[in-house]
């Protein structure tokens, strides 16, 4: 007989021989041999579900008294006339379809239309990703958990996706089919990083390479195969996808060993050779200002003007001599280097983001490790348009503290949009133009 076979209890065709009579099935991890009564079945069925009573995601309306009581029932119906036992078998089988209704039901209930954010977190589940993005219809929330009773238990990644402002759910969902305990250990080979560019977020992991999903369904729009499609010279597939922060790119590798710029919000993708020479272009230059914070132990903010390639998202000047840069600094990429609201000090500042006209800094008032934190939007005048601080942003502080990079960004047309998952799992939004708190989320219990 082959290696592999049915499992009776669920179906699946993962079934391993672990001895001359047994077999395990490695989805639903029951144990049974060929052959197997109807009755011994029936009490597989039963112990397996009475396995789950009172695991975090699910409810039950059995007592496990009931389900033993059950299970005894079940065994004396078997010992019944062939005719009795097989109407007795019916009624047995509709009461576990029953069951099996309530716990679909549950499954269902628990995630699914529930408006509190903090009881929707599945119990013993931690938040494996936490991202907030922004596209046609505004932000939302992507709040990947990972659940698991215990070790005997299948672990699930359920991707919620929540809107910020009603705090509701939009879409709860199996992000990954579920695994075992064991085998979710190297689950983050699977999971991949998020990147955002408008309704699209863009998924880099290890095992499916570059992916793409809807931000608001979470439905998947953009496979490894349906990507080659789209770009043929990724036919051979993807070893290596890797994300530019600074950049904001994918760099790519094939299996054939050719490199590729992806840039997903042009939806253009280059072989890197090219791209490089684009970038060099002079012909294609473009002006544009940078803002910077100098690296001295009083940081301020200077403006720069350049030519630069319509690709750059960063400044070619050096930041750690900005307050000694001479005239004769200039070159022909750096067109004026100001600094702008000289009596401002940016204390373990950091640029959370920037275009041409403004910049959004998160700074701290003096070098003290709890000093006040501070989101201010300057304009390149040095025009500073609002400034936020005190009990409204409280819960970024002290993840700001110990690291001025914990705090991200997403911003649309009239939204900008901070949040943090660095210790715990907070979000704001705020104006543009007034710079007036528009909503907070937060996963802390209050």
């Amino acid at each position: 007989m082959s290696g592999t076979i049915q499992c009776p209890q669920c179906g699946a065709a993962s079934s391993a021989k672990v001895s001359e009579t047994e077999y395990h099935c490695a989805y639903c991890e029951s144990n049974f041999t060929i052959g197997m009564s109807k009755e011994d079945m029936i009490a597989n069925i039963l112990k397996k579900v009475g396995a789950s009573q009172g695991t975090s995601s699910t409810s039950f309306t059995y007592s496990p008294e009931k389900i033993a009581e059950m299970r005894a029932a079940a065994m004396a119906s078997a010992q019944a006339s062939k005719k009795g036992g097989r109407i007795l078998l019916i009624i047995f089988l509709a009461i576990i379809i029953s069951i099996v209704g309530v716990v679909a039901f549950s499954v269902k209930k628990a995630t699914s239309g529930i408006t509190d954010v903090v009881n929707n977190v599945i119990k013993n589940s931690t938040v494996s990703n936490f991202k907030v993005m922004s596209g046609s219809k505004g932000p939302v929330i992507w709040m990947l958990q990972e659940q698991s009773a215990s070790m005997q238990d299948s672990t699930h990644f359920i991707l919620s996706i929540i809107d910020p402002q009603s705090k509701k759910h939009l879409e709860d969902l199996e992000y990954l089919p579920a695994m075992t305990w064991e085998g979710a250990f190297n689950s983050g080979k699977y999971l991949g990083e998020f990147y955002a560019f408008g309704d699209t977020c863009w998924i880099v992991s290890e095992h499916f390479g570059l992916t793409a999903r809807d931000i608001y369904t979470g439905k998947i729009l953009i496979d490894s195969k349906k990507l080659s499609k789209m770009h043929p010279e990724l036919e051979q597939g993807i070893t290596k996808a890797e994300w530019g922060y600074s950049n904001r790119y994918f760099s790519l590798t094939t299996n054939d060993g050719f490199e590729f710029i992806f840039l997903p919000d042009q939806k253009k993708i280059f072989k890197k050779e090219d791209f490089d020479n684009q970038k060099r272009d002079e012909s294609k230059m473009v002006k544009r200002n940078f803002f910077m914070l100098s690296e001295s132990k009083r940081p301020g903010l200077f403006v720069s003007v350049e030519n630069t390639s319509p690709f750059a998202t960063s400044s070619q000047t050096y930041s750690g001599d900005l307050e000694n840069a001479n005239p004769h600094y200039k070159n022909r990429a750096l067109l004026s280097l100001t600094h702008i609201l000289p009596d401002l000090i940016f204390f373990n500042g950091y640029i959370l983001h920037s275009d041409n006209d403004k910049t959004l800094i998160a700074y701290q008032n003096t070098v003290a490790k709890n000093s006040a934190l501070h989101f201010s939007c300057i304009d390149s005048n040095g025009k500073v348009l609002w400034n936020i601080s005190g009990k409204e942003i409280e819960p970024f502080e002290k993840d700001f503290s110990d690291n001025n990079r914990a705090i991200d960004f997403v911003g649309s047309k009239n939204v900008a949009v901070l949040f943090t998952d660095y210790a715990d799992h907070d979000a704001i939004g705020i104006d543009w133009t007034s710079g007036k708190i528009l909503w907070q989320f937060s996963t802390a219990k209050k």
